[in-house]
């Protein structure tokens, strides 16, 4: 079982053609929304799966934005991937991010925390320089 997750707008258009691809390929998915920016994204393409997981994120605002944001979407999605776990006992749960958003931080580390395999697509720029890397690289 694969998990597709975006939250962002730039995030669906970059895995849409992977979404697509394993559509017709009859790849077993389900695609996961986090809220993260809902006001900026709407699925309307006849040739996608109608039905996906959503994940609601709370309306954050403010100087702590980003740690409220994060730590709403850690919750969300370790208590989505115990579900998933428990439903699909003898697969492995993959779960698939895309690029350097906190929808796919977040993700990727409760992932990590449940045990799933996480890919990771657009690893995003690289400073190979640790005292002043990009968020995403460290």
């Amino acid at each position: 079982m694969i998990l597709v997750v975006f939250g962002t707008r730039p995030e669906w258009l970059k895995i849409k053609p992977l979404v697509e691809e394993m559509s017709k390929s009859n790849i077993k998915f389900d695609l996961v929304r986090v809220k993260q920016h809902d006001d900026l994204l709407t699925i309307t393409d006849p040739k996608l799966p109608t039905l996906y997981q959503c994940i609601p994120i709370s309306k954050i605002e403010g100087t702590d934005r980003l740690s409220n944001l994060g730590s709403e979407i850690l919750l969300k999605m370790s208590r989505l991937l115990g579900e998933y776990k428990n439903k699909y006992s003898n697969e492995y749960i993959n779960v698939l991010v895309q690029g350097d958003t906190a929808t796919a931080y977040y993700t990727a580390l409760a992932a990590f925390q449940s045990q799933c395999f996480v890919v990771h697509l657009e690893a995003g720029l690289r400073t190979y320089d640790m005292t002043n890397p990009y968020p995403e690289e460290f």
